[in-house]
C-alpha cells in the first residue's frame, strides 16, 4: 500500500509514460492587472499530464475520504477515455492497485476537488474552470507582490513560536492567579505579592518564558492594595516594573496603573492621620500627575473612564480634588454619536400616525409587585446555575410506578454521592495545600478555595444529574465537558464577587427604579423619549450606582485544567454505585460479593487520528435520572425584562455572564478586542436595537402546545413534522449465524450503519422536540423574554437555544406576543393575508386576489381551527403547517368575537423581504432590472425572482432541446422549487458544486425522472441558473466579484483577516483562519506547533455574503429603533419583521424609509475608503520599493481597492411606493 505522502509522486512518474492529449479549456479571461516583463515560460514536456494528475488526485482524495474500495476508483479511471482522455489502461490499473484508502488521514483538498469526474459535462466544466482560472490569474498577477510582502515578515521559527505560546499562556495564568488571590483573604494576597516579587527579582533559565509582560497583572494587584491604602507597596511595584535589570522586560504603565496609585492616595487622604502625612501624599500625587502628563494621558482621560465602581470613583475624586477642586467624573455619555441614520430618532414624533392607541398588558408587565417577585425569582434561578424542567412525556401506570421508585433511588444516591464527594473534596484540598511545589497543581488551590466548599459540591451534584441524562449509548468528550465545568465555576466565582462587592444590591436598586420608569413609559410612550439603555444609564448616574466592569476572564487552559481535576480526581474516584441498594434480593445468598461500582469512568474513542477521552456513566444512572431535564439558567428564557445592554459585557442576564458576540476560541478574539476598545457611545445603536428585541414580551400559545404534546406522546407524526421516537425507525439488521461472502458482509454492514444513522437522527430530533415542548409547557402560564446577542456580522439571535422565535415552524407556532392590541379596521384582513402567505400558494398574486381567496375558503379555515385533526385538514397543505393552524385559530376567534375590529389580538404578523440579499445587491448597484425582479420597484403584481429566473432557464433549455440530451430529458421537470434554493443562496456565494447538490436533491424527489441521469442533469440546471442570474443581476455580479477580489487580495497581500465597519458602528472581523504547523527541526518525532493564518480562500468566499448580512442587520436594527420610537411592537427573524396586525402598515412604512436611508449612504464608497485607510500601500511604502514591477503591483492593488463598480439608474425612492418590497 502507498501512503499519501508518496502516492501522488508515484502517479506523476507513471503518467509521464501515458500518451494523452492535454485538455484545452478554451477560455478567454480578461486580465486587467499589469503584466510583468518576464520571459515566456518554456513548456515543460516532462510533465504533460498535469490535468489528468489533478483528476486522479481529486478521485483519490474523495475515495480516501469516503473510505470506499478500489473497484469504484478503477471504474472511474477506465471511464476516462469516454471523457475525451486517452489512457494506457494497464498502467492505470497498476496505479489503481496501489491506491488504498487511508482511514483518518488528514488531507487538504484542492479548491476544485468537489467536482466529481463523472459529472463533467461541457457547460459545467467551462463554468468551474472559468472561475478557477480567474482566481489563478488574480493570484499570478500579484504573485511577486505577495512574495515581497511575505519576505518582509520574519518567518517564525519553531523556537520562537514555542516561546511566544508558552509566554502568553503563562501571563494568562498569572493574571487569573493574582486576581483570585486578591479576591480571597489577606494570606493569599501576601502570597500573590511575594510570588510577583520573586518573578521580578529572579530569572528562570530553565523556563525563560516565565516573566510578566502584561501590565494588567500589576494593575490588578495595585487596585487591591489601593483598597487598603497601601500606597508604599504600590509605589514599590510601580518602580520595580519600570526598572527591571533586563530592559526588554520593563513594563510601561498605562492609565489604569496611574489610577490605582491615585485611588490609594485618596484612601489615605480620607484617613490621613497627621498633617505631614497629608503633605507627603499630595507630593506623591503631584509626581503621579506629572507622570500621567509625560505618558501622554490627561485628566480628561481619567474623567471619561467608565470601568470603575462607585467606591473607586469616590477615592479617586477625593485624591484629585485635594489638588484640583473642580475635578468631576464625566460618566458615560447617554446619547449615541452623531450618526446621520439616527437623526430622525431625536425629532418630535407625530402622534397622529400612531395606530396603537390602546395596548392590553398582562399582569406580569404592569404590576410592580409581580415584576419584583419575578425579578427575585430570576436572580435565584441564575444563582442556582441550573433549572430543572418537568418532562412532558406521558407515562403508563407501570412507568409512573417505576418513576416513583427511580425518584426514591435518585434521592438515596444523591445523598451518598454528596457524602462521598464532600470527603474527596476536602481530602484533595489538603493534598493541594501541602504540594505547593508541584507545577501541575500549584495554581489550582486558590481556585478551589475562592468559594465555600458547598458551592463546588453543589455544582458537582448538578453535573452528575446532567451527565446521567444522556443515553446509555452516548459518551461525552471529557475535554469538552471539563471546559464547560470550568466555565460554570468561573460564572459562579464572578457571581460571588458581585455579592462580595455589593453589586447585586446595586442591580436590585437600579432595577426597581428602572421598572418604575418603564411602567411610566408604557402609560405615556411619547412623553418619555428615553429608551431602555438611556434610562438605565441615567439612573446609574443619578444614584451613583456604578459597578466594576474589569472582570478578569479565566483562560481556556485553566478552565480545562480545573474541570478535569474535579472530574478525574473527585467525580470519577469518589462516586460509586452500590447495586445492593437497587436490588438487595440478588445479594441475600452472597452478602460478601463486591457490589460497589464506579458511577463514571473514562473511555477512549477515535477522533481522527487521535484518541479522545470521554465520560461514560453507569447504565443504572441513566435509568434512574433519565426523567430529569436540566438546563443552564443562562440558556433559558427570562421571566422578567432583561437588563439593557450598555457595554460589551453588561446586558441580558443579571448575574450569569452574557457575551455580546457569539464568537468562540482564538478565531474570534480579534473582533472581541476591537469591540472592547470601541467607545461605548459608538456602539449605542447596536445595543439599543438588541434591547428593543430583548424587551419584547412573549406568552405561550396554549391550544397549539396542547395539540403538539398530544401528538408527540402518541409517537409523533411524520406528515405533521412532529418527530417520531427512535423505535419507529428502521430495524437494525443482525448478522446471521452463518459465514457471509465479502459482498454480503459489505452490504449487510452498510445496511446496519444506515439504520443506526437514521435511528440516531430520529432520536436527536425527538430529543430536540422534547426539550422545546417541555420548556414551553413549564412557561405556559407565564410571560417570558428572550435576551439577544450578536453574531460577528451583527445579526441578532436570542440567547436561549432550545426554545425561541427563531426556531422551526413548530417553535414559531408556540409563541404569541404578550401585549395585546385591537385588530382595528384592517387587522382581520392582515390576518387573512398572513395566513395565505404562510401557505405559499399565491406568491405571484396581488393582495386583493389573496384576500378574495382567503374569503372563499373561510369555511375551511374555521374547520381547521375547530377540528384540527378530525376535519377537512386544509391547514396540512401549507408550507408552514403549524403556524397556519395557529393563524386559523386566531381568525376563527376574531370572527366569533362578533366585532373583529375590537378583538384583542396577540398574534404576530410577518412581513418578509423578497429575496432580501438580492434586494440589497440591487440597491447597492442601482440595478433597475434586478430591482424590478426583487420588488424594489413598484408593480401591480408581486415579482417572484425565482419564477423570473425559472423562465429564463426554461427558455434556454427549450432552445437546446434538439441538440442536448439533458435539455430534452428535463422537459417539464424544472420547477420553481428546483432552483429556489440555488437562487436564494447565490447571494451567499454558493459554489457550483453546492448548487448542483441543492438541485440534485430536488430531482431525486421527482418520481418520474430518470435517476441515473440526475447528477448530470443537476449540473446542467445549475449552469443555466448561474447564467440566468448573471444575466438578470449584472450589477450585483460585478459588485460580488469586486468584493471577492478585494477580500482575496487583502488577505493574501496584507496577510490579515478582513475587517470592516457596519453603518451603525459595529467593527467586524471575519473569523476564518487555518492552522499552520511548524515542526521542530531538532526532533522529527515531537509534535508540531500550530499557529493561525488567515484562510484566504474562505475569507474571499465569505466576504460577499457576510457584508450583505451586515447590511440586512443594519436595516433590521434601524427599523427596530424607529418602530420603538413610534410606540409599536417589533420583532425580527433577520429579514422577516413581526408586529401586531394593527401596526403592519406603520411598520411597513418605517421599513421602507430605513432601507432607502441606509442605501442613500455611499456604502460602497465608504467600504472602499475603509479598505484604503487600513490596507493601501502608502506613497512612502511605494517609494521605498526599488523594483518597478513591484511598484506597479502596489499601485494596482490600491487601484483595485478604489475601483468601486459603476452603478445603474434605479431610483431608490421607488422603494417607498413598492407594496411587495416587504409583504
Amino acid at each position: 500500500m502507498l501512503r499519501s505522502s508518496g502516492l501522488l509522486q508515484n502517479l506523476g512518474s507513471k503518467l509521464n509514460r501515458i500518451s494523452i492529449k492535454n485538455v484545452n479549456y478554451k477560455l478567454n479571461v480578461n486580465n486587467n492587472y499589469p503584466v510583468l516583463n518576464k520571459p515566456k515560460p518554456i513548456e515543460n514536456n516532462n510533465r504533460p499530464h498535469k490535468d489528468l494528475l489533478d483528476t486522479l488526485r481529486t478521485m483519490y482524495l474523495r475515495e480516501s475520504k469516503q473510505n470506499q474500495d478500489k473497484t469504484k476508483l478503477f471504474t472511474q479511471l477506465k471511464d476516462l477515455p469516454n471523457k475525451g482522455i486517452t489512457t494506457n489502461l494497464d498502467i492505470l490499473r497498476d496505479i489503481s492497485n496501489k491506491i488504498e484508502p487511508v482511514e483518518n488521514e488528514l488531507i487538504k483538498q484542492p479548491p476544485d476537488s468537489d467536482v466529481l469526474i463523472q459529472d463533467h459535462v461541457a457547460p459545467s466544466n467551462e463554468l468551474i474552470h472559468k472561475a478557477k482560472i480567474q482566481m489563478e490569474n488574480l493570484n499570478k498577477s500579484f504573485e511577486l507582490l505577495i512574495k515581497k510582502q511575505l519576505e518582509k515578515k520574519q518567518k517564525i521559527s519553531f523556537e520562537q513560536l514555542d516561546f511566544d505560546q508558552k509566554h502568553k499562556i503563562f501571563n494568562q495564568k498569572i493574571k487569573s492567579y493574582i486576581d483570585i488571590c486578591c479576591n480571597s483573604n489577606s494570606e493569599m494576597l501576601e502570597k500573590a505579592i511575594s510570588y510577583l516579587n520573586k518573578l521580578m527579582s529572579e530569572s528562570n533559565d530553565k523556563k525563560p518564558y516565565e516573566f510578566i509582560s502584561d501590565i494588567e497583572i500589576y494593575n490588578r494587584l495595585m487596585f487591591e492594595l489601593a483598597k487598603k491604602g497601601k500606597t508604599s507597596q504600590i509605589t514599590y511595584l510601580f518602580k520595580k516594573m519600570r526598572t527591571q535589570d533586563d530592559a526588554t522586560r520593563q513594563i510601561k504603565p498605562n492609565l489604569n496603573t496611574f489610577i490605582a496609585v491615585i485611588q490609594s492616595i485618596g484612601h489615605n487622604i480620607e484617613h490621613p492621620g497627621t498633617s505631614k502625612k497629608l503633605k507627603d501624599l499630595k507630593l506623591t500625587l503631584e509626581r503621579v500627575l506629572f507622570d500621567i502628563q509625560k505618558s501622554n494621558f490627561s485628566l480628561d482621560d481619567i474623567a471619561s473612564s467608565i470601568s470603575y465602581s462607585s467606591e473607586q470613583q469616590f477615592y479617586i475624586k477625593k485624591a484629585l480634588n485635594s489638588l484640583i477642586p473642580s475635578f468631576e467624573f464625566k460618566h458615560m455619555p447617554i446619547s449615541s454619536s452623531n450618526n446621520p441614520l439616527l437623526a430622525g430618532l431625536k425629532e418630535p414624533f407625530d402622534a397622529k400616525i400612531m395606530v396603537d392607541k390602546e395596548t392590553y398588558y398582562p399582569t406580569e408587565m404592569v404590576s410592580k409587585t409581580k415584576i419584583y417577585e419575578n425579578f427575585e425569582h430570576q436572580l435565584k434561578e441564575e444563582q442556582n446555575l441550573m433549572i430543572e424542567v418537568p418532562s412532558i412525556r406521558s407515562l403508563s401506570q407501570s412507568e409512573k410506578k417505576q418513576n416513583q421508585k427511580n425518584e426514591n433511588l435518585k434521592n438515596i444516591f444523591l445523598k451518598i454521592f454528596r457524602e462521598d464527594i464532600t470527603k474527596a473534596f476536602y481530602k484533595n484540598l489538603n493534598f493541594l495545600k501541602t504540594s505547593s511545589n508541584n507545577p501541575n497543581t500549584e495554581f489550582l488551590y486558590p481556585f478551589l478555595t475562592a468559594m465555600e466548599p458547598r458551592v463546588y459540591i453543589d455544582i458537582l451534584i448538578q453535573q452528575i444529574i446532567k451527565l446521567s441524562q444522556n443515553s446509555e449509548y452516548f459518551s461525552a468528550s471529557l475535554n469538552v465537558y471539563a471546559l464547560e465545568l470550568g466555565s460554570i465555576l468561573e460564572t459562579k466565582y464572578h457571581e460571588n464577587l458581585m455579592v462580595k462587592n455589593n453589586d447585586i444590591d446595586k442591580i436590585k436598586l437600579l432595577y426597581e427604579k428602572y421598572i418604575e420608569k418603564r411602567l411610566e413609559k408604557l402609560q405615556n410612550p411619547l412623553e418619555n423619549t428615553l429608551n431602555s439603555r438611556e434610562q438605565w444609564l441615567t439612573l446609574m448616574k443619578e444614584n451613583n450606582l456604578f459597578k466594576n466592569n474589569n472582570d478578569i476572564e479565566w483562560p481556556a487552559l485553566l478552565r480545562l485544567k480545573l474541570g478535569r481535576y474535579l472530574l478525574e480526581e473527585i467525580l470519577f474516584k469518589a462516586c460509586k454505585i452500590d447495586k445492593k441498594i437497587i436490588n438487595p434480593k440478588l445479594y441475600v445468598n452472597n452478602p460478601r460479593k463486591f457490589t460497589r461500582e464506579h458511577a463514571f469512568h473514562k473511555i477512549y474513542r477515535l477522533a481522527g487520528v487521535y484518541k479522545d477521552p470521554q465520560i461514560k456513566c453507569h447504565p443504572v444512572l441513566f435509568k434512574i435520572f433519565s426523567s430529569n431535564l436540566l438546563f443552564e439558567s443562562n440558556r433559558m428564557p427570562m421571566i422578567t425584562p432583561p437588563m439593557p445592554w450598555y457595554m460589551h459585557n453588561q446586558g441580558g442576564y443579571f448575574l450569569s455572564k452574557s457575551n455580546l458576540l457569539r464568537i468562540y476560541g482564538e478565531s474570534g478574539q480579534e473582533q472581541k478586542n476591537l469591540v472592547e476598545s470601541t467607545r461605548p457611545e459608538n456602539m449605542y445603536p447596536v445595543y439599543d436595537s438588541l434591547n428593543t428585541l430583548s424587551s419584547c414580551a412573549w406568552k405561550i400559545n396554549q391550544p397549539i402546545l396542547d395539540l403538539l404534546i398530544d401528538i408527540f406522546n402518541k409517537d409523533g407524526n411524520k406528515e405533521l413534522e412532529v418527530p417520531e421516537p427512535e423505535h419507529k425507525g428502521p430495524e437494525v439488521p443482525k448478522f446471521p449465524n452463518r459465514k457471509l461472502s465479502k459482498e454480503e458482509y459489505k452490504e449487510l454492514y452498510q445496511s446496519i450503519e444506515k439504520a443506526k444513522k437514521k435511528r440516531a437522527e430520529m432520536h436527536s430530533l425527538w430529543c430536540t422536540e422534547l426539550y422545546r415542548l417541555s420548556i414551553a409547557n413549564m412557561y405556559r402560564d407565564k410571560v417570558i423574554w428572550f435576551p439577544h446577542s450578536l453574531d460577528f456580522r451583527g445579526r441578532c439571535y436570542p440567547i436561549p437555544p432550545h426554545f425561541n422565535h427563531l426556531g422551526s415552524d413548530i417553535s414559531r407556532s408556540l409563541i404569541l406576543l404578550a401585549e395585546g392590541k385591537k385588530l382595528g379596521p384592517h387587522g382581520l384582513d392582515m390576518l387573512k393575508l398572513h395566513l395565505i402567505n404562510l401557505t405559499g400558494l399565491m406568491k405571484r398574486s396581488t393582495l386583493d386576489e389573496r384576500l378574495k381567496y382567503a374569503d372563499s375558503i373561510i369555511n375551511d379555515i374555521i374547520d381547521s381551527a375547530e377540528k384540527p385533526l378530525t376535519g377537512k385538514l386544509w391547514w396540512k397543505k401549507s408550507e408552514e403547517k403549524w403556524q397556519t393552524l395557529a393563524c386559523c385559530i386566531e381568525i376563527r376567534n376574531a370572527i366569533k368575537s362578533g366585532k373583529p375590529e375590537d378583538y384583542i389580538s396577540h398574534f404576530p404578523i410577518h412581513q418578509d423581504g423578497s429575496c432580501n440579499g438580492l434586494q440589497h445587491y440591487a440597491a447597492l448597484g442601482r440595478d433597475k432590472e434586478g430591482a424590478i425582479s426583487v420588488n424594489l420597484h413598484p408593480s401591480i403584481k408581486p415579482q417572484d425572482v425565482y419564477s423570473t429566473v425559472l423562465d429564463i432557464v426554461e427558455e434556454q433549455r427549450k432552445s437546446e432541446e434538439e441538440n442536448n440530451e439533458f435539455a430534452k430529458i428535463l422537459a417539464g421537470h424544472i420547477k420553481r422549487k428546483t432552483i429556489k434554493q440555488t437562487v436564494m443562496t447565490t447571494v451567499y456565494n454558493v459554489t457550483f458544486y453546492g448548487a448542483k447538490l441543492q438541485i440534485l436533491k430536488q430531482l431525486e424527489d421527482l418520481k418520474n425522472f430518470p435517476q441515473d441521469k440526475a447528477r448530470e442533469a443537476s449540473a446542467y440546471i445549475a449552469h443555466k441558473t448561474f447564467k440566468s442570474i448573471r444575466q438578470l443581476f449584472s450589477s450585483a455580479r460585478e459588485i460580488q466579484d469586486w468584493f471577492s477580489e478585494c477580500a482575496y487580495l487583502i488577505t493574501r497581500v496584507r496577510d490579515c483577516a478582513l475587517k470592516w465597519e457596519t453603518p451603525l458602528g459595529l467593527p467586524v472581523t471575519q473569523p476564518y483562519f487555518r492552522q499552520v504547523n511548524i515542526h521542530n527541526p531538532l526532533s522529527k518525532y515531537s509534535d508540531p506547533l500550530s499557529t493561525n493564518k488567515p484562510d484566504s480562500l474562505k475569507q474571499r468566499n465569505a466576504f460577499p455574503p457576510n457584508f450583505i448580512h451586515s447590511l440586512d442587520s443594519c436595516h433590521m436594527m434601524l427599523t427596530s429603533l424607529y418602530c420603538e420610537r413610534a410606540g409599536i411592537t417589533f420583532v425580527s427573524v433577520h429579514d422577516c419583521f413581526w408586529t401586531h396586525a394593527s401596526s403592519v402598515d406603520l411598520m411597513n412604512k418605517i421599513c421602507r424609509e430605513q432601507f432607502v436611508a441606509l442605501h442613500s449612504l455611499p456604502l460602497l464608497e465608504n467600504l472602499s475608503k475603509f479598505f484604503m485607510d487600513n490596507y493601501k500601500f502608502t506613497p512612502s511604502e511605494i517609494e521605498e520599493q526599488r523594483d518597478e514591477d513591484v511598484q506597479k503591483l502596489m499601485m494596482a492593488f490600491n487601484n483595485k481597492l478604489e475601483s468601486v463598480p459603476k452603478k445603474g439608474e434605479f431610483d431608490l425612492n421607488k422603494v417607498l411606493e413598492s407594496v411587495y418590497f416587504f409583504s
